[in-house]
């Protein structure tokens, strides 16, 4: 009976190795070459780099021109933002082809400034909405800088 080491020294150096897992250390040094793959979103080196774009400076909102007396007599209000930006946001669904305007912090009688803006910006009634969840004006189309424009000019 061979004692299992003299079953060792028996084999050759070479078989040992083999025989063996190699480590994870080892693996390391394996002599095969794994062959890279290119980045799918790699640009080749011959196409310049996109240029950068270029922030379109917008003018700051004024500040609220409404006396404090008129804030309060007033039917509807709007309270701006802590940076003092008007709360009408656009917003683009359906794949970038639909444009909806939000308007938010409204409180007061809301339905009056929904007529209001029908009448003074000239928005289809199937246009605009008061959502029940959120409480948000919401408009359908290109009425951005005239929604914002009728807002200033109440004082808001």
């Amino acid at each position: 009976m061979l004692r299992p080491s003299s079953a060792l020294a028996a084999m050759p150096p070479s078989s040992i190795l083999l025989a063996m897992r190699p480590s994870k250390s080892c693996r390391a040094f394996s002599t095969t070459t794994q062959t890279l793959k290119p980045r799918p979103n790699a640009r080749p080196a011959d196409i310049p780099p996109r240029a950068k774009r270029v922030m379109v400076e917008r003018p700051p909102t004024p500040l609220p021109t409404i006396t404090p007396e008129a804030f309060a007599a007033s039917p509807w209000t709007i309270r701006r933002t802590p940076f003092a930006q008007l709360p009408v946001y656009r917003e683009w669904r359906a794949g970038k082809t639909k444009e909806v305007i939000m308007i938010k912090k409204v409180s007061g009688n809301k339905k009056l400034l929904m007529e209001q803006l029908k009448e003074k910006v000239n928005i289809p009634s199937d246009k605009i909405v008061l959502s029940p969840v959120t409480g948000h004006i919401e408009v359908t189309g290109h009425f951005f800088v005239p929604i914002q424009d009728y807002i200033l000019a109440q004082g808001f």
